[in-house]
């Protein structure tokens, strides 16, 4: 920990160019940018400290922290994971790479090796340090996520059909999944910043999506999950599909969505931008004062779309759209109940995976925080009374077993959120490591979405509408609590 941090960064990357990393193409500027990205994360609360008390007192006033060598041991198994995720990249990048060349008439055999030129996205590192990457190829950037591919594939079938059947086009873009169903690819979709034509259409999408949501019961879909690309929402993180985990009180599952939320600030369909109410991400920030903070000014989200004059278009001001894509959706489904349930029939095999919520990202990320502060003296007491709050802290299952909370505890003692899932065929918690947990429910995923299809009713529509409609009048230039459920 004493040793400079550029230092530290050519000895972890020097460390992962042994596991033969560069040898098998990794981008060497692209890996020291990752290492960087880790160090920092773990590092960035002693640092700051440290370097305060050199500014205000000197080198002679260096303080020794006894969290020091833990912390190293941290970075250790961070840069383990890390080579063995990069290894797990290079390998389906190979194969993309081989069917992409199929495509275009050249064999893998003819194409010289190519560097892998990667940057880390948002997404939360989970599953042994996996994370999206964005991949620079020759044919355009191109995201590798290490997920089940399946989740996307359904949905893509059903918005596929629903497509045909009200007449507008919320078919997402095709993607390259992997036969082992560990990860996919799917082009890399920038941000449009020029203004559109035909916002009314993309108002009628957006309705229509979020009846979509409320349909195949998504949870999660909050503004970095949905993004607009040409003027059409796509759902980028559809993990959370079938999620009857939740109840079935009709405001909590559309406040549930990510489309509606209990915080409209988060809101996919009217969040993102809001006079006098500015974002923030939950990570460290060190400020311009010198002090570390545990928020950030958020980034700009791309869960709008913007109008010629270069403002975003507010969807209260498209309320006649929006509805009616809602409707016209919702009717959809409840018309076309066996068409939707002969997929989820066909295609939601026994192993197709429900991302599993058990506490908010945002709680986990406090927890990793407070693992990184610096302790002059007794870390491991520190990090006790650390885990010892959170095993009492707020969690969505009714219960927690032992199981599942030390699998949280082994994630996050590696600085990975803690990642569950339900298999579509079992009644069973699932983490990497093992099953951890028993579900108390009487059907499976697969069983339950099939039965949430056949539920849905018309006479069930007005009580939808008066939530949306509740929601598309809140006024967004005045302080905000959160929206209650029934």
């Amino acid at each position: 920990m004493e040793t400079d941090l550029n230092a530290l960064v050519d000895t972890q990357v020097t460390r992962l160019s042994k596991m033969g990393l560069l040898l098998a193409g990794v981008d060497r500027a692209s890996l020291t940018a990752l290492v960087e990205e880790e160090l920092f994360g773990i590092l960035q609360p002693t640092i700051s400290i440290k370097g305060a008390i050199r500014q205000h007192f000197g080198d002679a006033q260096d303080i020794s922290f006894d969290s020091c060598r833990y912390l190293e041991a941290v970075i250790d198994r961070r840069m383990e994971m890390m080579g063995g995720f990069l290894l797990a990249a290079t390998e389906a990048l190979g194969l993309y790479r081989s069917k992409v060349g199929t495509e275009i008439g050249y064999s893998s055999e003819c194409q010289p090796a190519k560097p892998f030129h990667f940057r880390t996205l948002s997404g939360d590192s989970h599953n042994g340090g996996t994370r999206p990457l964005a991949i620079k190829e020759e044919s355009g950037a191109v995201v590798l996520k290490f997920a089940d591919p399946r989740p996307y594939q359904v949905t893509a079938e059903i918005l596929a059909a629903l497509s045909r059947g009200i007449g507008v086009n919320l078919v997402p873009p095709p993607i390259f999944p992997d036969r082992n169903n560990r990860w996919y690819f799917i082009e890399y979709l920038d941000e449009d910043p020029s203004g559109h034509d035909g916002i009314e259409e993309f108002m009628f999408a957006m309705g229509a999506m979020t009846a979509v949501a409320f349909c195949l019961r998504f949870v999660d879909l909050h503004l970095e999950n949905l993004i607009v690309a040409n003027c059409k929402p796509i759902i980028i993180d559809p993990e959370c599909i079938f999620y009857n985990f939740d109840g079935d009180i009709t405001s909590e599952r559309l406040l549930n969505t990510g489309l509606l939320s209990h915080s409209v600030y988060l809101s996919s369909l009217r969040g993102g931008e809001a006079p006098g109410v500015p974002l923030f991400d939950f990570d460290l920030h060190l400020g311009e004062d010198g002090i570390l903070r545990y928020r950030k000014p958020a980034r700009i989200h791309r869960n709008r779309v913007r109008k010629h004059d270069g403002s975003m278009a507010d969807p209260s001001h498209y309320r006649t759209e929006v509805i009616g894509g809602y409707v016209a959706a919702y009717r959809w489904f409840t018309s076309s109940t066996d068409e939707v349930c002969d997929i989820i029939q066909t295609r939601v095999t026994d192993d197709f995976r429900v991302r599993f919520l058990a506490r908010k990202t945002r709680h986990y990320a406090s927890v990793t925080h407070m693992l990184n502060l610096p302790n002059i003296d007794n870390y491991p007491m520190w990090v006790e009374e650390v885990f010892e709050r959170f095993r009492a802290s707020g969690h969505f299952p009714e219960s927690m077993s032992p199981t599942l909370v030390a699998a949280e505890l082994r994630d996050l003692e590696n600085r990975d959120i803690p990642y569950f899932w339900v298999n579509a065929g079992e009644k069973a918690i699932q983490h990497r490591t093992s099953s951890v947990q028993p579900l108390e429910t009487k059907l499976t995923v697969k069983a339950q979405a099939i039965q949430d299809i056949r539920s849905l009713h018309e006479q069930d529509l007005d009580a939808q509408l008066k939530i949306l409609e509740a929601f598309l009048d809140i006024d967004l230039t005045q302080p905000q609590r959160e929206m209650a459920s029934d």
